[in-house]
């Protein structure tokens, strides 16, 4: 259907194939555990090449309750916003939801660099 609506795509890598992020633990309490992840960003490798070293690389944080299996748990996306460069927002708005065994999984835009 898509090369349908946008005959374009088929000369790209559509769909984009699943992301790997490489993950580290940030913290870890009894009830909940964040880690963040850096993975390749998906975009044509034409763009990539484009840019500078420092955007070729996205970063996603997942905060995530403790002692509850994936099938009972929910997940909201945090996707960045214009002028959200870090996690710390997002994450924050996440907290509550926690509570309701819903996880965040937050976003952060390859275009701002590390």
């Amino acid at each position: 259907m898509v090369k349908q609506l946008f005959p374009e795509a088929h000369c790209q890598n559509w769909p984009p194939t699943a992301v790997q992020p490489m993950w580290k633990t940030i913290w870890e309490t009894n009830s909940s555990c964040l880690r963040e992840g850096v993975f390749r960003t998906k975009c044509d490798e034409r763009l990539v090449d484009a840019l500078p070293p420092e955007n070729h690389n996205a970063g996603v944080a997942f905060l995530t309750p403790k002692n509850i299996t994936p099938e009972k748990m929910s997940c909201m996306v945090h996707l960045a916003g214009t002028g959200d460069h870090t996690f710390e927002r997002r994450l924050w708005l996440g907290g509550p939801l926690l509570k309701n065994n819903i996880a965040n999984m937050v976003l952060e835009s390859p275009y701002y660099g590390q």
